[in-house]
C-alpha cells in the first residue's frame, strides 16, 4: 500500500468511525441506556432502545464511564459525556462493592447485588474508568482512587484464597485473560497517576508471562490456558486458541511499545502475536475472525460451531491500523479490479452486537457466512424480530432482521466491547 493510499485509507476509516460514533452509538446510549432515576447505565436494550431487562452489568458501568470519558478527552468535549461517565462511577461507588472491596458482576436497577463472580474484571474496568475520568476532569482524587483500586486488584490476585479457583487443586493452570488485561489496566492508571514501580513491575510481569508461558512457537499460537510453567494442558480447553482475544493482547502490547518509544523487543513481541493470531483466525473463505481454534488441528480446521465473534473482529481492525507503520503486510486478498482496498474488507455485512439468550445461556453469533446461529429455537408466528441497537444508520446495517426468536426467553443486547474498539479506532487514526 503506497503512503498516500495508506493515508487516504486511514482518513476514510476515521471519517466513517467518527460518523458512526458521534451520530449513532454514543447518542444512542446517552438517550436510552442512561438510568436517570437510579444512576448508571442499563445494558439490555432492544434496537429501538426499549429496556428488555433492568439487570445491570457491573463490567459495563466501568467500561461505559471509561468510554465517555475517553470520548471527551479525544473526540469532543461535550459536558453530557462527563455527566454520563460520572453517573456510572457514582452508581458503582454506591452499589457495586461488597464489604471486602470486591465488585459484583451483576446488580439490579436500584443497585441491589445479584451476582458475584471469581474474576476481577469488574474492578479492572472500574479502574480504567476512574483513571480516564481523572484525565478528563483534572481531578487527581480519581487518579488516586484508580491507583488504590489497581493495588487492591493485585492484592486479590496475589493472595491465595480470596478468588475462587476455576478448577480443583488437581488441575494447576493459569489464564491468559487476566494476564493481558492487567497490561491495559496498568497503562491507563499510569496515564492518570503517573509512573510507579508497581505499575511498571506488573506490566513487565505480564509481558514476560505472555512470552514465556502463553506463546507456544511449536503451534505459532498464544494459548488461553496453560500449566504453571507454560506446559500444554492437552484437553479441549487447554488447546483453545482465541484469535481475536490474542489480537487484543497484541494491541495492548503494541501500545506499551509505543509508550516506550517503540521498544523493538516489545514491538516484535506484539507483531509476532498479531501474525500468529491472524493466521489462525482470519477466515479466507468468508472473511472475519473465527472465534475458537484447536492448536492441534491444522490452521484450516475449525472447532465445532464455526462462529465468527464480532468484538475481536473490531479489535483486529483497529489494531491493524498501527501495523503499516512497522510492516508492509497483506492483510487481505487482493480486491478485484476497481474495488476499494480495505484492510477489513466487507466480505459480508459486518454485524456488531452480541445477542445473549437466557436461559439456557447461549451466545448468538454469526456463522462463517454471516448468518446468525439460532440453536434449536424454531420459527413461529409468535416470534418477534430483534435488530441491533447501535447500527441503525450504519452503511453496513442489514435491511432484514438479524435474528428471529420466540418471545421467550428474553434477549439481551450488549455492545460494550464493540464500541470500545470503535472509539479506539477513531483515536488511533488521529495519531
Amino acid at each position: 500500500m503506497e503512503k498516500n493510499e495508506l493515508k487516504k485509507y486511514l482518513l476514510d476509516c476515521r471519517e466513517r468511525y467518527v460518523a458512526d460514533l458521534t451520530g449513532n452509538i454514543l447518542p444512542f446510549w446517552l438517550e436510552h441506556g442512561w438510568d436517570k432515576v437510579n444512576g448508571g447505565v442499563y445494558t439490555c436494550l432492544d434496537r429501538e432502545g426499549r429496556l428488555m431487562d433492568p439487570t445491570k452489568s457491573v463490567w459495563f458501568q466501568g467500561r461505559c464511564a471509561f468510554i465517555y470519558s475517553f470520548a471527551y478527552n479525544n473526540i469532543e468535549k461535550r459536558p453530557e459525556y462527563l455527566e454520563f461517565a460520572k453517573s456510572c462511577i457514582d452508581f458503582s461507588d454506591a452499589h457495586c462493592y461488597d464489604a471486602d472491596g470486591r465488585m459484583y458482576f451483576e446488580v439490579a436497577a436500584d443497585g441491589t447485588p445479584l451476582r458475584m463472580r471469581r474474576y476481577v474484571f469488574s474492578e479492572a474496568f472500574a479502574c480504567i474508568a476512574l483513571a480516564e475520568y481523572s484525565i478528563a476532569t483534572g481531578d487527581k482524587a480519581y487518579a488516586k482512587r484508580a491507583l488504590d483500586l489497581f493495588e487492591r486488584i493485585l492484592y486479590f490476585i496475589d493472595t491465595p484464597g480470596i478468588l475462587q479457583p476455576k478448577y480443583e487443586p488437581t488441575l494447576k493452570a493459569q489464564g491468559h485473560s487476566i494476564t493481558m488485561i492487567l497490561i491495559n489496566t496498568a497503562a491507563r492508571v499510569r496515564a492518570a497517576a503517573g509512573d510507579s514501580p508497581e505499575i511498571e513491575k506488573r506490566i513487565n510481569t505480564s509481558l514476560e508471562a505472555i512470552a514465556k508461558y502463553f506463546m507456544h512457537p511449536e503451534f505459532k499460537a498464544v494459548l488461553e490456558m496453560v500449566g504453571p510453567d507454560g506446559e500444554l494442558i492437552d484437553t479441549l480447553n487447554g488447546r483453545v486458541i482465541n484469535p481475536g482475544h490474542c489480537i487484543e493482547t497484541s494491541w495492548f502490547i503494541l501500545e506499551e511499545a509505543r509508550h516506550r518509544n517503540w521498544d523493538k523487543a516489545i514491538k516484535d513481541l506484539a507483531l509476532t502475536i498479531f501474525d500468529w493470531s491472524w493466521d489462525w483466525g482470519w477466515d479466507e473463505q468468508y472473511g472475519g475472525i473465527i472465534n475458537f481454534r484447536d492448536c492441534k488441528l491444522p490452521a484450516a480446521g475449525l472447532l465445532p460451531g464455526h462462529e465468527i465473534l464480532v468484538a475481536p473482529d473490531r479489535s483486529r481492525h483497529r489494531h491493524s491500523l498501527l501495523l503499516p507503520r512497522h510492516r508492509q503486510r497483506t492483510l487481505h486478498r487482493t480486491p478485484p479490479q476497481g474495488q476499494r482496498l480495505d484492510v477489513c474488507p466487507p466480505a459480508r455485512p459486518r454485524i456488531s452486537g452480541m445477542v445473549r439468550l437466557s436461559p439456557p445461556r447461549r451466545n448468538s453469533r454469526p456463522d462463517r457466512q454471516g448468518q446468525h446461529i439460532q440453536g434449536s429455537l424454531p420459527h413461529s408466528e409468535n416470534a418477534h424480530q430483534i435488530r441491533q441497537p447501535h447500527r441503525r444508520h450504519s452503511r453496513h446495517t442489514l435491511n432484514k432482521p438479524l435474528l428471529t426468536i420466540k418471545k421467550f426467553p428474553p434477549v439481551h443486547l450488549t455492545s460494550d466491547g464493540n464500541f470500545t474498539f470503535l472509539i479506539f479506532a477513531v483515536c488511533m487514526t488521529q495519531s
